[in-house]
């Protein structure tokens, strides 16, 4: 990461603006990820959809960086939420992205996100570092008509591969969806988001000692099969 300095990151999430604070339905531990890049970066610049709102959602995070790090908000400004608006303001978000990505030294794609895809062509010939990353299958997508979804999913699969196919550095959240979607002569970076703290680790010996009690077992998550849950009840 030397030398690297202005760092763009590409999605189509919602960045939620109530006048003083910008809020997101993700967090994101700037900090960590900072910190991780040895001082490299000095500015953050989120691109995506931007809701201009009274208040933030019900769970909705603030969106805050460590002291000396310039984090900035780019994207088509909405005042509600769905696809209309985008459309409506589509020469609007494309010159942003298209500035985005020529005014950075790192661009971060999430590639399987129609943001990346729609960068595609302003990465062409751009002198950017290029970093995608892919969080889930797009194979699998669940949204739109059921007749549609078999060529929604092909279609995305394939814009997806694209991304990689034009970046620097591949990185996927599992091994599974590097093997699929990973280009064959680049080696992959496996990094999963879902991070455990030692503060989050129980004790053994704070554990009931007869077990044959029944315990009380909280699953946050998904319920879809590649969570694994029965793998966590038989266990």
């Amino acid at each position: 990461m030397k030398g690297f300095h202005r760092l763009a990151y590409i999605s189509d999430q919602v960045f939620y603006w109530d006048g003083k604070i910008w809020y997101t339905s993700n967090g994101f531990p700037l900090t960590e990820l900072v910190e991780s890049a040895g001082g490299a970066i000095d500015e953050w610049t989120f691109f995506g959809r931007l809701l201009w709102v009274d208040h933030p959602p019900v769970g909705a995070l603030p969106v805050s960086g460590p002291r000396g790090l310039a984090v900035s908000f780019v994207g088509p400004r909405l005042t509600r939420r769905g696809i209309g608006g985008c459309i409506r303001r589509l020469p609007e978000y494309l010159r942003l992205l298209r500035s985005c990505i020529d005014n950075h030294d790192v661009v971060w794609l999430k590639a399987n996100f129609v943001a990346a895809w729609i960068a595609l062509p302003f990465l062409c010939g751009s002198k950017t570092y290029r970093v995608s990353h892919q969080v889930g299958d797009p194979a699998k997508i669940a949204v739109g008509p059921s007749l549609l979804l078999p060529p929604i999913r092909l279609l995305a699969a394939a814009m997806t591969c694209l991304v990689h196919r034009v970046a620097d550095v591949n990185v996927f959240v599992s091994r599974q969806l590097a093997d699929h979607y990973g280009r064959k002569s680049c080696e992959p970076w496996i990094c999963n988001e879902s991070r455990l703290r030692p503060d989050q680790i129980v004790d053994p010996s704070s554990l009931p000692q007869d077990l044959h009690q029944p315990i009380r077992l909280l699953y946050v998550g998904r319920l879809s099969p590649e969570k694994g849950i029965p793998i966590l009840l038989r266990s």
